[in-house]
């Protein structure tokens, strides 16, 4: 069982131990270490490349959040300057290139460098995935990077072209006088047995049988709640927590029908009481990940599967009793089994609670602001957010940055440099992904038109606090559009801890996003597999323009240079192929080839982005099948930028008779 695996092989570092590669690997599927103070203790921060135009609150919302460096030592850009015993745990890119280098304790040699993209994408052998990957364009290596006395952590570009880089480095800071082993390979090489059992429990965590521990079935009638009560003499911990609802979805139905499954999950309020404290109130579907309906996605503290079984494997200690609760506030009854394992375990005076808190709030997102996610008073640790995003237009929702402060700072400890990029991803790309730590669920959208869910758990990096902790996200969105933000936050905190948020039951309905239709009979040029024998292709994204607000983007090639596709006819005749192509001051002139038919020229500049209907000719086929269509560089317009750009939303295939 995972839980017996997780929390067999892992344990927190005690006292007067030595913090090593081996300790801190262990931690990182370690889930009960979350539920103590932890021992030693550390401070959670990060090295970024935030824009310094907000340094001393000059532009707070500014955007320049690339290339921005602590200092330049020749061709080295210092990325990170962390001094004391401490550990790196996580380093994060959207656009990593050049070489990055570790010098650890003060050495004036690197024991660690590499090429950045293979060091944060899996392709260095020392860290291979799970512990360096790349999630929808966003690459991060989290792996423990311990050091005695210091790190300073270096970006060379080597030669190579590629602008500024964005990036993040996790760090603890753990308090002088720890023990620290620090870094070097041959830990790594000595920990391959470990490395292998870790990568396991992160990729493959394992759920018990539910008839192997206490659940409760049946209907919960309107205004009713199903409840669960766990006790255990001495002290317990609640984990592999399960929920399950006997519905099914009908996506024919409108999206306001209150037997839709986004509706009953939000009218499912789960509350958590430890000990007579309550320390979690939040709607059902939010504290699983999935408010939008079924959207499955696993991850390593929590899993929404397929056949609708609601997953948290977070540990949940108590004194004397536990109490879950899900009240419903639908209008009608809803079956579902709810159920836990329940163990004993000695409450210590290190013990936190499991907390869980919901706020979610629809405005225009101009003027800019601050969205506050967890405002949370006594000793503890933030283990994870999750963030709903209903946006109502194609443009970008989420160019804000993270900013966390800590024990009443007045600067954020922790200042990102966007919310894709603090959820693991980049380049506001809408691709679904799932990793043991963080994960984007295939929701309801078009690109980033409509519905989007984020996670990420803190589990190698969690963020502890002795007094407070304030964790706001900017809403910077490219439009002005009235658009929801949800978000739900996981923190562990010592008895007597303030930060449950009220919930607005005015906030509870879901805002319904309307999708584009898609245009009949289109053939998405995004959609189709492309041969090109040079340049850049890519599904480019964000423009309401197009179809389904993507396109294929084919770009920098030379001259001759060739991008192929091809389509299918339904039946021999003669077809007309129609186009919606690109027009800009970069696009380039093609000869355009349809099957055997004789080729085209076509020029695409123009000083203005516009996306136009083109009639790429006829073709006269004999059965159905496959139609070539090749498009071939020419030189440029003389008023054109030298990029050769093709964009191509989509064919439409109209019969052209005789």
């Amino acid at each position: 069982m995972l839980s017996s695996f997780t929390l067999a092989l892992a344990a927190m570092t005690p006292q007067g131990s030595t913090v090593s590669v081996g300790s801190l690997l262990r931690e990182m599927t370690d889930l009960r270490a979350l539920s103590q103070r932890s021992d030693p203790w550390f401070d959670y921060r990060q090295a970024s490349s935030y824009d310094r135009n907000s340094d001393n609150w000059k532009d707070p919302f500014a955007n320049g959040d690339a290339g921005q460096f602590i200092r330049k030592e020749g061709d080295e850009h210092v990325m990170a300057d962390l001094k004391g015993p401490g550990a790196a745990v996580r380093v994060w890119s959207a656009n990593p290139y050049g070489v990055i280098r570790f010098y650890f304790d003060g050495e004036k040699t690197p024991r660690l460098q590499g090429k950045m993209a293979e060091m944060l994408s899996g392709r260095n052998p020392l860290f291979p995935d799970p512990y360096a990957y790349v999630a929808s364009q966003g690459q991060t290596l989290y792996f423990p990077l311990p050091y005695a006395k210091g790190l300073k952590v270096t970006w060379d570009p080597a030669g190579e072209k590629g602008g500024g880089i964005y990036y993040v480095v996790g760090h603890r800071d753990y308090k002088p006088g720890t023990k620290i082993r620090t870094f070097d390979t041959a830990q790594v090489a000595s920990e391959r047995k470990t490395m292998r059992e870790v990568a396991a429990g992160l990729l493959n965590p394992i759920f018990p049988t539910p008839s192997s521990f206490a659940a409760a079935v049946g209907e919960i009638a309107p205004g009713f709640n199903r409840a669960a009560q766990f006790q255990q003499k001495g002290g317990g911990e609640v984990r592999d927590f399960f929920v399950k609802i006997d519905h099914r979805d009908d996506p024919s139905k409108p999206w306001t029908d209150p037997t839709r499954l986004h509706n009953i999950l939000r009218n499912l309020r789960l509350t958590m009481t430890f000990d007579g404290e309550k320390t979690v109130d939040v709607p059902l579907g939010d504290f699983f990940g999935t408010p939008l309906g079924n959207n499955p996605y696993r991850s390593l503290p929590m899993e929404v599967r397929p056949d609708g079984m609601l997953i948290a494997r977070w540990v949940m200690p108590y004194r004397k009793q536990a109490d879950i609760n899900v009240r419903n506030g639908n209008p009608f009854a809803v079956r579902m089994a709810l159920g836990a394992q329940n163990t004993r375990q000695t409450w210590t005076d290190d013990s936190y609670l499991f907390h869980a808190t919901w706020h979610s709030q629809t405005k225009p997102t101009e003027p800019r602001y601050d969205f506050n996610y967890l405002d949370a008073k006594g000793d503890g640790k933030v283990v994870g957010v999750g963030l709903q995003i209903s946006n109502p237009v194609p443009e970008w929702w989420g160019e804000g940055d993270e900013k966390v402060y800590v024990d009443g700072e007045t600067w954020p400890r922790l200042f990102g440099t966007g919310t894709e990029d603090y959820f693991g991803y980049a380049w506001c790309d809408p691709t679904p992904f799932e990793r043991p730590y963080h994960a984007q669920p295939p929701t309801p959208n078009i690109g980033n038109f409509g519905q989007t869910e984020n996670l990420r758990f803190h589990i190698l990096d969690p963020i502890p606090f002795d007094k407070s902790i304030r964790f706001d996200m900017e809403a910077w969105h490219w439009k002005n559009a009235m658009t929801t933000y949800a978000t739900t936050a996981y923190w562990y905190a010592a008895p007597g801890s303030t930060g449950l948020k009220p919930i607005d039951e005015g906030q509870l309905a879901i805002m319904e996003t309307p999708l584009p239709k898609p245009i009949e009979g289109a053939i998405e040029g995004e959609s189709l597999q492309w041969t090109t024998s040079a340049g850049v292709k890519e599904i480019q994204r964000g423009f309401p323009n197009l179809s389904s607000l993507a396109q294929l983007w084919w770009r920098n090639a030379p001259v001759g240079a060739t991008a192929s596709t091809s389509v299918q006819v339904p039946a021999a005749g003669r077809y007309e192929v129609v186009a919606q192509l690109g027009h800009a001051r970069d696009y380039g002139r093609f000869e355009v080839k349809i099957g055997d038919g004789e080729a085209r020229t076509l020029d695409f500049f123009q000083p203005m982005l516009e996306w136009k209907t083109v009639s790429l000719g006829t073709v006269e086929v004999k059965q159905a099948g496959a139609v070539p269509i090749t498009f071939k560089v020419l030189t440029p317009n003389a008023q054109a930028d030298p990029s050769n750009m093709l964009g191509v939303d989509y064919f439409v295939l109209k019969p052209a008779g005789n």
